[in-house]
């Protein structure tokens, strides 16, 4: 255990101190617990979706949700959750 500890202390720390704390200022947004954290994902898929159909309205907005609910099937997101904008 003091050998992993000393490993991230001498090359770890040290990296993520010279290379991502110095961007993290410049990000629009941050995923904390990255790719694990399926909520704020899913949060920015929805938006994602919700933005591509209000820049791109009319039948596209069939294409492009079908597109999506296809790439969130195949990535094995819930078949509930899919996206049904009405432009109504």
């Amino acid at each position: 255990m003091e050998n992993i500890i000393e490993r991230y202390h001498k090359f770890v720390k040290p990296a993520y101190n010279t290379f991502i704390k110095p961007t993290k200022q410049y990000a629009d947004i941050i995923i904390p617990r990255g790719g694990s954290n399926t909520i704020a994902i899913d949060l920015i898929n929805y938006h994602l979706k919700y933005k591509m159909v209000k820049l791109f309205p009319g039948n596209i907005n069939k294409f492009i949700i079908e597109k999506l609910n296809k790439y969130n099937k195949n990535n094995n997101e819930n078949e509930n959750e899919k996206v049904n904008f009405d432009n109504n």
